[in-house]
């Protein structure tokens, strides 16, 4: 299979059901960027599940995806609509708002190992991340949180 084709599942499985995804991912898996700190495959999981639960319409809005010396790269722009509560793991529960986000266009590095992926890289942005995200829906984030 392509890797473009496995990042292209990846990305769709992460929109509809997050706990599909494990299959796509090395066991040193890392996923870094909009995160205070990386993450592993599990607290990426469980960071998307807490997504879409949040926003139903959440979407990543992945475009320009190319494949490049064994790497991926692509931009995505979340959007969602904050309709319940957002809860991910270690940071403050937001309360659903109503608020429509709409965050800034990122670049993301996916690299493989074989046929899996091992790390997928976000390139940080003003506005971008967690904090953005938290921003955009009036709710305070954390100040002992690395971003």
């Amino acid at each position: 299979m392509r890797k473009e084709d496995i990042v292209k599942s990846m990305f769709a499985d992460l929109q509809s059901n997050p706990q599909n995804t494990r299959r796509y991912y090395t066991d040193d898996f890392v996923f870094s960027g909009p995160t205070p700190e990386p993450v592993d495959a599990q607290q990426w999981i469980q960071i998307h599940s807490a997504l879409n639960r949040a926003f139903p319409d959440f979407n990543l809005n992945v475009q320009d995806l190319r494949e490049d010396k064994g790497k991926v790269t692509c931009t995505v722009h979340l959007t969602g609509t904050h309709k319940h509560e957002l809860r991910i793991p270690d940071l403050p529960v937001v309360p659903s708002t109503g608020k429509k986000i709409s965050m800034p266009k990122e670049t993301v590095t996916i690299s493989f190992t074989g046929e899996k992926i091992s790390e997928v890289r976000v390139q940080k942005v003003p506005g971008g991340g967690l904090a953005g995200m938290f921003k955009q829906l009036g709710a305070e984030f954390p100040s002992t949180v690395m971003v």
